[in-house]
């Protein structure tokens, strides 16, 4: 193969493989515009394979078609060089110029493709000895000459076109202006060789072969420099992404903030207003007595102060359990007997509950119920007994404040189908025909110190409590309501198999006026505490006191043996806690006769710890009764559960 012929080859495969290249590229975004450059790829290519044919030994049939063919893609090459410039350089001049040419070019194809107009079937022999090959031509019709001069002028006109954009300093233009240069000077060189006037090779496969290869240079360098460009988008996007998502992210947590604030507010507001009013009934019994004393006497309503005290204690107390329940800080046995332990059997406890609060309701509603005998929950009686209190209550109260008069309630049971026993659910419905709520009634009920009643007339707690109790019972509490029609709440519990038949234990009995045998050990680290508790209990029993942790495992290092130790949960140095592991290890005998004292766990670690030791637990304020009986069962070795004041 001759270097002519070796030159055309590797032109012919460079613009062929560019094109497929350049077409692949060109259907993704932003290099939809470079199709002109891989078409013009594609005729430089066909051009070079067809210049190829003049210098090989072939069939003398093939000769003509492929110089027509060589015709049609140089005229389809020059369309592209203009569709190029257009995009590049864009001008009135270059644009009108552009319409008049293209369907020019479009038109010497096409007769350059017809054999015999472009094209004649003379051969004419040219040799080029100083290279060794001899081209084996067919020779141009007059219109062949014309298409030839035709070419050499159209990408003249363009060249002179973008000489004036270079001169006018326009990006790009003197690259071009290189590359029209030599595919001038290329097509004049084939074409005055072809028509005879000079003996020389074609060289446009070789011209086509530099602008090829730096074009396809430069766009891979555009395409690096896209890709590079995506991939900093792309990073800048992430980090932008990521830096709203951090401000979302904040906003979200300065809103839970507010909120959680809001509702701290509205909590705090709730329990001043309930517990300010009996303490300050408490506060000024108690100076009017120490008054009373100061003088000599106690009044004559000292008993009546007293009992106003100590009910105003009571429901200082309540509120805080309430509080308790609502954030299901319960002892350990209640939790444990709430979720867990038992059998409910439904109708006897709707029927316990409707006896209850007949004497609530007796003018504002009927009561009708209908619940099968065989339905059975699973969990302590008395917390489903208060649930269900609680909701006929709060019903009673819808139907007084629709003021349509007497009013119904219904208390409605049934089992849930599902499937596997493990599955199975109760459904209790308290529906009546009350003033209804609306939708943001309905997403607040739940909600601690939330009421639609007058100030002094609810605490907000009902719900928020009997919520925290179906909870705890392992069940789930919804609420249907129309305004103005009445209010459906729906309690699904898990079903569970009727209770076995078990013996009561007999009573514990009144508190004893002494048991001068038995001796306790108090852990209190409250002074007031530990004194009020010293009074009591000194009256019992042999009463030892410890102000802390330590101060209680040195008297027991050094002191008597105690029959049970009394212990606060919430103390310094590990608290109850502490004291109950050591004693575990010391003293396992002692650990089993421990009862702890709180007002209340105060940290996820304490109230996870109550949930899982065995031992029981009184809340304060304690009750002397309640506080005996506890003692008493430890006494007789029998595991029982926390006794409330």
């Amino acid at each position: 193969m001759t270097p002519v012929a070796l030159v055309g080859v590797l032109g012919a495969c460079m613009g062929l493989t560019v094109a497929c290249f350049g077409i692949a590229f060109s259907s993704a975004p932003g290099w939809r515009n470079e199709r002109a450059f891989y078409l013009l790829a594609l005729a430089c290519g066909l051009y070079s394979a067809c210049d190829v044919v003049p210098t090989i030994d072939v069939a003398e049939g093939w000769r003509a078609p492929a110089l027509r063919m060589s015709f049609a893609a140089a005229s389809a090459g020059l369309a592209c060089w203009y569709l190029l410039g257009l995009r590049s350089f864009p001008s009135r001049s270059l644009q009108l110029l552009t319409r008049v040419l293209l369907p020019l070019h479009g038109v010497a194809a096409l007769l350059a493709l017809v054999p015999g107009l472009a094209v004649s079937e003379r051969v004419q022999l040219r040799e080029v000895a100083w290279l060794g090959v001899v081209y084996r031509d067919k020779a141009p019709t007059a219109l062949g000459e014309a298409l030839v001069y035709f070419f050499a002028l159209s990408l003249l006109a363009l060249a002179v076109h973008i000489l004036r954009a270079a001169r006018q300093g326009v990006a790009d233009a003197r690259l071009y202006l290189a590359w029209l240069g030599a595919m001038l000077t290329a097509l004049l060189v084939d074409g005055l060789s072809f028509l005879g006037y000079v003996n020389g090779p074609y060289i446009a496969p070789l011209a086509f072969l530099v602008v090829m290869l730096t074009m396809s240079v430069l766009t891979v360098r555009r395409f690096i420099a896209s890709a590079r460009a995506l991939e900093e988008l792309s990073t800048k996007l992430e980090r932008r992404v990521e830096e709203r998502t951090r401000e979302l992210s904040a906003a979200h947590s300065a809103l839970a903030r507010a909120e959680r604030l809001a509702a701290m507010g509205q909590l705090s507001a709730g329990v001043a207003h309930e517990v300010n009013n009996p303490a300050a009934a408490v506060s000024a019994n108690l100076e009017y007595l120490r008054a009373g004393l100061a003088a000599g006497s106690l009044p004559r309503d000292a008993t009546e102060c007293l009992e106003e005290s100590l009910a105003g204690m009571q429901r200082i107390a309540r509120i805080v359990r309430q509080l308790l329940d609502t954030g299901r800080a319960t002892s350990a046995a209640d939790a444990e007997d709430a979720g867990t332990r038992g059998s409910t059997h439904v109708r006897s406890t709707v029927q316990r509950t409707l006896a209850l609060v007949r004497a609530v309701v007796p003018d504002l509603a009927q009561l009708h119920f209908e619940v099968p005998e065989a339905l059975h929950t699973r969990g302590s009686p008395q917390l489903l007994e208060q649930v269900l209190t609680n909701l006929v209550v709060n019903a009673g109260h819808a139907i007084a404040a629709g003021g349509r008069g007497r009013g119904r309630i219904d208390v409605r049971a049934s089992h849930v189908a599902a499937q596997g026993d493990d599955d199975a659910q109760v459904q209790i419905e308290v529906q009546d025909d009350g003033c209804g709520m609306d939708a943001r009634t309905q997403q607040r009920i739940f909600d601690p110190f939330f009421t639609t009643k007058p100030v002094g007339q609810g605490t907000g707690l009902g719900l928020s409590v009997t919520a925290g109790l179906v909870s705890a019972l392992g069940g789930q509490l919804s609420v249907e309501s129309t305004l103005g029609q009445g209010t459906v709440m729906r309690l699904r519990l898990p079903a569970a198999p009727p209770a076995p038949v078990s013996q009561t234990p007999a009573a514990c009995g009144p508190v004893p006026a002494a048991l001068p045998g038995l001796r306790l050990l108090l852990v209190e680290d409250d002074a007031s505490v530990r004194g009020a508790l010293q009074r009591t209990l000194g009256e019992w029993c042999t009463l030892e006191l410890a102000a802390g942790v330590d101060e209680a495992l040195a008297r027991l290092r050094e002191g008597p043996r105690p029959d049970a130790v009394l212990c606060d949960l919430m103390m310094p140095a590990g608290g109850g806690q502490r004291l109950y592991e050591e004693l575990r290890a010391r003293d396992p005998a002692l650990a089993a006769r421990l009862l702890f004292l709180t007002g209340g766990a105060t940290s996820e670690e304490a109230r996870r710890f109550l949930e899982r030791q065995p031992q029981p637990v009184v809340l304060k304020p304690i009750a002397p009764d309640a506080l005996w009986a506890a003692v008493l069962r430890l006494q007789l070795g029998e595991r029982a559960g926390a006794a409330a004041a």
